[in-house]
């Protein structure tokens, strides 16, 4: 099976090795030469396909197309393709396809049962997880094109070669190259435009310099040019792209020294336009922050002296907020570090954290590495990490690290950078024989954990100040920990009318043992056992932890509208590491505005908070605890039928 030229994000590179490997075992490959077919309009497909080229060289990085026939005969164009993309994904329910795919080269497809593949879906959660990022990116992909067909045939021909380059696009000297087995008009069938009305446009592109046909490929010279052609809806495509042009040889042929052929088999030239370091863009500080001067002071004092750390590690139990205080820092001190700021979440505190090769591969990807560049091989890839990262001054962040093994192929590489790991287990293997540094992060002191309420409160609330004594308790209930410190915060930012000593009465009434005051117990070797080890790497909290959350969770679930509540419970059910309105309405049988209005009313009260417009993410024990909510409060028949419905509006929307 050829599968090793996938597309960045597609389903075959979400999955594991080992989940790879259980798909080959219930499947069997299917040779398809071009325009030969993989499912057919309006027929429940009997098979799921993974499609890969059918030679490493193909002339295609789109392997296959969806179109659709009218009534009349004409053929639409409405998906393409790459490898490593699942086909066929609505036959395992018995929907009909939406339209027939076709490849567009020669194909090496993996097919497997719809009847094996829906059983292999409910017995691995994670395969699951990755069919629905993929059909989810499809779906955002169909809904763009079809808001740009409203567009000017200018605009839209340059956003769908825009789409095409993002998608298909590999870098050379010369631009972006869209290699793809599709005719003019196929092109223009592709855009909702005319033939005739491509010519023009290409003609007139080409006069400009911003495009070029000859010699094929399809070559984008000037891609800033081309979102200014799409504009406005050029702004959906990121400025820079991923892949970059191959750096020219410096030297003549001779023999090369062992290993060097592994680092020199795809060269890259790290730069983006406009001088900007590659990886530069992280996840937004918390414009809350309060607090953590020792953390933030030590932190400075490695990067001030004349040799670094190889790298820090912040341990800490679940909710005390490490990410917040390697984000908060990485901020502060971005233009340190010349060569960029790579973040990378190895999710160790899910069911399937991210191998060590996969960690690899989300680095260099993010520091400019073309995917199709990218090695499968773990020897191959630490060998393209030390060729690449070893003489930058970089910054990278490795949160919610699970095992050293995930940590210490990028660690080998960043021999001029600085490596800060965040995890909820401590990692003393990695202290051994390295320079390395540990941070261990304890919940807040009281004056930290009252600035840290004001700030969410606003300086216009008086109730901080006028109730100092019911802050500095209602921080003791809260354990000192962000993470229930924030969600009490947000409670009483929407309740502006209800004090600060109420909500303490509240939360003493609750059945549960209040929680010891700081120094007491969470400080003590009890807690850190379970919030550093039996709690790391599950999501899991230990008991001692949990009866620190659980009545601050709770009292500020109560706090929320019905419907908000009602939501709160769904987000439980999804799957994904982020959501969308559209994706909770379909859950709850809503509107999209009614849903957009309660995640908006969850994210002003921290139960979620926003990624992109539209799209949001929880805390990992914020999403158990709605899922023990769900649980508790809704029937297992309602819980089904919310799940079906979410199920359906995936497939619905990859239709």
């Amino acid at each position: 099976m050829i599968d090793q030229d996938v597309r960045p994000g597609s389903f075959w590179e979400l999955l594991s090795p080992t989940d790879r490997q259980a798909l080959r075992a219930m499947g069997r490959r299917a040779d398809i030469p071009p325009g030969g077919m993989l499912c057919h309009q309006g027929v429940t497909a009997p098979a799921v396909y993974v499609v890969f080229k059918g030679a490493p060289r193909a002339a295609s990085n789109a392997v296959a197309k969806e179109f659709v026939d009218s009534s009349e005969g004409d053929e639409s164009i409405i998906d393409l393709f790459g490898s490593g993309d699942l086909v066929g994904v609505l036959g395992p329910w018995g929907h009909p396809q939406r339209g027939t795919i076709a490849a567009l080269d020669h194909v090496a497809a993996l097919r497997v049962d719809r009847r094996k593949f829906r059983s292999l879906l409910a017995a691995n959660p994670q395969v699951a997880e990755a069919m629905m990022q993929t059909i989810s990116e499809s779906v955002t992909y169909g809904g763009r094109r079809h808001a740009v067909r409203a567009a000017d045939h200018p605009q839209r021909l340059a956003y769908h070669l825009l789409e095409l380059a993002h998608r298909f696009g590999r870098r050379t000297a010369r631009g972006t190259e869209i290699p793809l087995r599709l005719s003019q008009a196929e092109l223009a069938n592709w855009a909702g435009i005319s033939r005739e009305t491509l010519v023009r446009w290409f003609r007139l592109w080409r006069e400009k310099g911003i495009l070029d046909r000859r010699p094929r490929p399809l070559t984008v010279l000037d891609r800033d040019e081309l979102r200014r052609a799409a504009s406005p809806w050029g702004d959906e495509w990121p400025v820079a792209v991923h892949d970059q042009a191959p750096q020219p040889s410096l030297g003549g042929p001779g023999p090369a020294p062992a290993g060097a052929g592994i680092a020199a088999r795809a060269p890259v030239r790290l730069e983006t336009p406009g001088g900007r370091p590659p990886g530069a863009r992280l996840p937004a500080d918390n414009p809350f922050f309060a607090g953590r001067h020792v953390s933030l002071g030590k932190l400075d004092m490695l990067v001030a002296q004349a040799e670094w750390p190889r790298a820090v590690i912040v341990q800490g139990m679940a909710g005390v907020g490490k990410t917040t205080l390697a984000l908060h820092w990485a901020h502060r001190v971005a233009d340190r570090f010349p060569d960029g700021v790579v973040f990378a979440d190895l999710r160790g505190t899910t069911r399937s954290p991210v191998t060590p090769g996969e960690a690899m591969g989300q680095v260099l990807r993010a520091v400019g590495v073309p995917g199709h560049q990218v090695p499968r091989a773990e020897a191959e890839l630490a060998a393209q990490c030390r060729s690449l990262l070893a003489e930058r001054r970089m910054l990278l962040i490795l949160d919610n690290a699970a095992r050293p093994e995930q940590i210490r192929p990028l660690l080998a590489a960043t021999t001029s950078g600085l490596v800060i790991v965040t995890s909820r287990r401590r990692l003393p293997a990695l202290l051994e024989g390295a320079d390395v540094r540990a941070l261990e992060l304890r919940e807040m002191v009281t004056q930290e954990a009252v600035d840290l309420i004001a700030n969410v409160l606003g300086p216009a609330d008086p109730r901080v100040r006028d109730e100092q004594r019911a802050v500095q308790r209602l921080a003791r209930e809260c354990g000192h920990l962000p993470l229930a410190l924030a969600v009490m915060a947000g409670k009483l930012a929407e309740n502006p009318g209800e004090s600060i000593a109420g909500t303490v009465r509240e939360l003493a009434a609750r059945d549960v043992q209040p929680a010891p005051p700081y120094g007491v117990g969470l400080a003590g070797a009890s807690l850190n056992e379970a919030g550093l080890h039996e709690g790391a790497g599950t999501g899991a909290a230990g008991p001692e932890l949990q009866s620190v959350l659980s009545p601050t969770f709770d009292v500020a679930y109560r706090g929320l509208r019905r419907d908000q509540r009602e939501a709160f419970r769904g987000l439980g059910l999804i799957a994904g590491p982020d959501f969308t309105p559209a994706a909770l309405a379909a859950l709850q049988d809503r509107t999209v505005d009614e849903a957009r209005e309660c995640l908006e009313g969850l994210r002003q009260a921290y139960f979620v908070h926003d990624l992109a417009p539209d799209r949001y993410r929880m805390h990992d024990l914020l999403r158990d605890f709605a899922r023990q909510r769900g649980l508790r409060e809704d029937a297992d028949s309602d819980l089904l039928a919310a799940q079906r419905r979410l199920l359906a509006w995936y497939l619905a929307e990859a239709r």
